[in-house]
C-alpha cells in the first residue's frame, strides 16, 4: 500500500467525517461534534469539535468550509437543510425539512 498526496488523503478524510456526521444527523444520535435542540427538529455543527488539533485560524477556516461544503448534499439527501435566515454568524444550523419525507429514518423503532 502507498503513501496518498496529502490532498488526497485530507480529502478521504474529510468526507468520511462527512458521511459520519450525516448519519449521526440521519439517526438523530448524540455526537459530540453535533448540538441538537431540545426537540432534535435543528442542529448546530460544533466546528471546533470536528477540527481539535489546534491548528492556525486560516487552517480551521478553509478546514470548516470544506467539510460544510462535502455535508451539504449528504445533509439534503436526508432531508436536512440550512435555514435561509442563516446570516454570518459561523454557526452553521440545520432544520428538518418535513416536506421532503415524513417517514421515520430507516433503523428507527418505536
Amino acid at each position: 500500500m502507498g503513501r496518498c498526496g496529502a490532498t488526497r488523503c485530507a480529502s478521504a478524510r474529510r468526507s468520511a467525517i462527512a458521511e459520519e456526521l450525516a448519519a449521526a444527523v440521519s439517526e438523530r444520535a448524540d455526537d459530540p461534534r453535533l448540538k441538537w435542540a431540545k426537540d432534535r427538529s435543528s442542529f448546530r455543527l460544533l466546528i471546533t469539535a470536528t477540527n481539535p488539533d489546534g491548528a492556525p485560524k486560516q487552517t480551521l477556516k478553509g478546514r470548516s468550509k470544506r467539510l460544510r461544503e462535502a455535508l451539504k448534499p449528504l445533509l439534503a439527501e436526508i432531508g436536512w437543510h440550512p435555514p435561509a435566515n442563516q446570516g454570518s454568524t459561523g454557526q452553521v444550523r440545520h432544520r428538518r425539512d418535513h416536506a421532503v419525507d415524513r417517514r421515520k429514518p430507516t433503523g428507527m423503532q418505536e
